[in-house]
């Protein structure tokens, strides 16, 4: 059993092997909001495909995974607009360490999961964010 958006990754799969190219990022319109159970669906394909740099895409949201390591975010925004950024352990319990530079309230080695901290509505004060974890966010 799979779900519409895994036949469509694996179809795009086969034609890249097929025609030998490789899109290196997937942005998925439509894939936030509406029905929660395939919001979680489509959350899940970002760690299905932790190989793909996938970018779901809704009226007001994007989601993407944060690879373990470090990772860069940069996100240009005309306006004067607040943007927000938050970092949720879905896929496991905790993550251990996670630290930020260029949010509004940073994260210095501090653990989130659920049932205990969870980063929500964090507001980008730079237009580059460095995000540094032990585990995949």
């Amino acid at each position: 059993n799979t779900t519409d958006l895994q036949k469509c990754l694996k179809f795009l799969e086969s034609y890249e092997k097929e025609k030998c190219i490789f899109h290196p990022t997937i942005i998925i319109l439509g894939a936030l909001g509406g029905c929660l159970s395939h919001t979680f669906a489509n959350l899940n394909i970002l760690y299905m495909y932790q190989h793909r740099k996938i970018v779901l895409v809704g009226k007001k949201n994007l989601a993407l995974l944060i690879n373990k390591g470090k990772s860069t975010i940069q996100f240009k925004h005309p306006s004067k607009h607040v943007v927000f950024c938050s970092l949720i352990p879905l896929g496991r319990t905790r993550v251990e360490r996670v630290t930020t530079t260029g949010l509004k309230w940073n994260l210095d080695n501090s653990s989130i999961a659920f049932g205990d901290l969870v980063s929500t509505s964090n507001e980008m004060e730079e237009e580059t964010v460095v995000i540094e974890t032990t585990d995949p966010l």
